[in-house]
């Protein structure tokens, strides 16, 4: 389901011992799977499929969701600007991933729910 975009927060364990926090937006959603988009970074960040992360991300109501989803894809952009699509020196990069939810709890199931009727 695509319309409304949602900010999230990405848990990404390294090795068990320490934890990166990314934010970013979710692009698209479904009760199987979505899409999030980090915020701009300076350095690579290296989602694997395969690999399970938790996502928290809050709805405008105020409600929060944890879910745990697992990596199908991940890509790496870079901010280009003008008509010649210039690669900037120092540019900040993006990485959009594809995840797989993993037992959605039955909360974020309803909201799903609920979206998909408000769009038909």
């Amino acid at each position: 389901m695509e319309g409304k975009r949602y900010a999230g927060t990405i848990d990404k364990s390294g090795q068990g011992i320490k934890w990166y926090n990314y934010t970013g937006v979710i692009e698209n959603i479904s009760e199987g799977g979505l899409c999030l988009r980090t915020s701009p970074v300076q350095t690579t960040i290296d989602f694997s499929p395969g690999e399970t992360l938790k996502l928290e991300f809050q709805i405008l109501t105020g409600e929060a969701f944890n879910l745990q989803c697992m990596v199908k894809w991940s890509k790496e952009t870079q901010r280009r600007i003008g008509m010649n699509d210039i690669l900037l020196p120092n540019a900040l990069k993006y990485v959009s991933t594809g995840m797989e939810i993993v037992s959605p709890p039955s909360k974020f199931r309803k909201f799903i729910k609920s979206r998909l009727k408000q769009h038909n």
